[in-house]
């Protein structure tokens, strides 16, 4: 989210035309500037995004400010309530990372020290409440598309995360041929939400057909030690690798080491991975529920049902038993990569606002 964020702010601001304000709440009070890029923040109070004067003290500075359009970020509470609550004033876009209704029980299932049910319940009305009331909501996947699209009447606008596509380009270029060359590459937060057992699960009977088959997972998070107790119950140890953190230079040298890349996640809504692969040049196999959106099926890889550990391994047999098939995949992903570069992202965000302003001025000389 945090990433999604300063790249849109940052490409945005690049437009020569384009004032941004990032208007948000922080350790300190203060307001900051540099060309087109301006910063206003708000310490929080005793009640910290529960204090109303903190949101009063929010209005006022989108007041002062006048601004063509109110952008809130994520369906969380206090940002989206606040631009909720300004949609008579501004034409006002929401951008939805995630749906807390769906994720919310993968993520509470691994918390150390359990959430108050009374968090759940905010976090849920007010995100029902911000996506039916905001007219235009911004989400990255058909899959939440169709769900929001339940809730409400507003103008939904598919607009996939980006990536920073010459930067990966160039990264790749730098990078020196690698000794070691895995099957499987991924990194990932290793939480349930991500998929990473169905992997591990499916890995048995890919073996069987690719007995050295060799899967390196990067990342950490609250289900290491299971994984790695079910790939020593599975037999596995000599077929998959856990990473831990894996830098930037060396994720990259692992994608252009690597023969294709899984993202088997239960739900995501903006995996990085997708983005990277494909402009590593390397085939995906997501899964339908991992925002895949922008995987062509059977031309720039495949997608497999959510869970369906047998569909998986067919799939991954397919493709690393055919070395020309993984190419033509991993050119045609790359070729499609950059229509996902940021700027591409932050052009397809001036449309939205657009369309934002143009229905707002209607509806205000209709009296609606």
């Amino acid at each position: 989210m945090h990433i999604y964020n300063n790249r849109l702010i940052h490409h945005l601001s690049a437009f020569p035309d384009v004032e941004v304000h990032v208007v948000t709440v922080g350790e300190g009070t203060d307001g900051t500037g540099e060309g087109n890029l301006h910063l206003h923040t708000f310490r929080k109070g005793l009640l910290a995004y529960l204090d109303p004067l903190l949101a009063f003290r929010v209005r006022q500075a989108v007041a002062r400010i006048d601004p063509d359009v109110v952008h809130a970020f994520s369906t969380g509470f206090f940002y989206s309530t606040v631009a909720a609550s300004l949609r008579s004033a501004y034409p006002t876009v929401l951008t939805a990372y995630g749906i807390y209704a769906k994720e919310g029980e993968y993520y509470r299932s691994e918390e150390k020290k359990p959430s108050l049910p009374i968090r759940s319940i905010i976090d849920i009305t007010n995100e029902r409440w911000v996506v039916r009331v905001i007219p235009h909501i911004v989400v990255d996947s058909p899959t939440i598309s169709d769900l929001v699209r339940t809730w409400t009447d507003s103008s939904i606008h598919v607009v996939p995360a980006g990536i920073e596509y010459a930067a990966v380009r160039e990264m790749l270029r730098a990078q020196e041929n690698s000794t070691e060359e895995p099957d499987i590459f991924l990194v990932n937060n290793l939480q349930r939400i991500k998929g990473m057992d169905i992997l591990i699960r499916a890995i048995p009977a890919v073996r069987q057909a690719i007995p050295d088959v060799t899967v390196w997972i990067g990342g950490s998070g609250p289900q290491r030690e299971e994984l790695a107790a079910l790939v020593e119950s599975l037999g596995l140890e000599s077929n998959v690798t856990f990473l831990g953190f894996v830098p930037e230079e060396e994720k990259y040298r692992c994608y252009q080491a690597c023969k294709l890349v899984v993202v088997p996640s239960r739900w995501d809504c903006q995996p990085a991975a997708l983005f990277e692969a494909a402009a590593s040049g390397k085939p995906v196999i997501a899964s339908d529920t991992s925002n895949p959106g922008i995987v062509q099926d059977g031309v720039t890889g495949c997608i497999f049902r959510s869970g369906d550990t047998a569909g998986l391994a067919e799939r991954t047999i397919r493709l690393l038993s055919d070395a020309d098939l993984r190419e033509r995949m991993g050119r045609a992903a790359q070729e499609n990569a950059g229509c996902y570069d940021w700027g591409v992202v932050a052009a397809k965000y001036l449309e939205i606002y657009r369309d934002a302003v143009t229905s707002f001025e209607g509806r205000r000389r209709s009296g609606s």
